[in-house]
């Protein structure tokens, strides 16, 4: 992780990254199982933005992302570790959301929509380097 950006400007765009996350499939989820206000649909287009507009500067541009998305043959030991442990806290994290997620959804009935199923691939891949960002020295 480059020392030019600001933990405070790189956490800052983990926690917008992950409220666009949330607030789009909530609101998909939401208005999928009722209907589609223009207060809700303009709600949506803004999390989604919010979504997009942090993701290239938080985890491209301050290469977090490259940490768990290289191959272990091109990383040196200290990579490695870093890597490791985002992995380890990130997956066991995702786990137990995944699953009370799913419970939830089987307690109440419904089905899975294709954008919960995405927002969760999603999650996976940004937690580590989530993880990563605040953590990171």
């Amino acid at each position: 992780m480059k020392t030019s950006y600001s933990k405070k400007r790189i956490r800052t765009g983990v926690v917008i990254n992950y409220f666009g996350l949330a607030g789009s499939v909530v609101i998909w989820e939401f208005c999928s199982n009722s209907y589609w206000s223009n207060t809700m649909i303009i709600a949506g287009i803004v999390t989604i933005i919010l979504l997009l507009s942090s993701l290239v500067p938080t985890y491209f541009t301050t290469r977090i992302w490259h940490f768990n998305h290289t191959p272990v043959s091109k990383m040196d030991e200290r990579e490695l570790q870093i890597s490791s442990h985002a992995l380890r806290y990130a997956y066991g994290i995702f786990t137990i959301i995944a699953l009370v997620t799913f419970y939830l959804y089987s307690l109440a009935e419904l089905q899975v929509s294709v954008i919960l199923a995405g927002g969760m691939l999603y999650f996976a891949h940004i937690l580590p380097a989530s993880i990563i960002a605040w953590t990171g020295k």
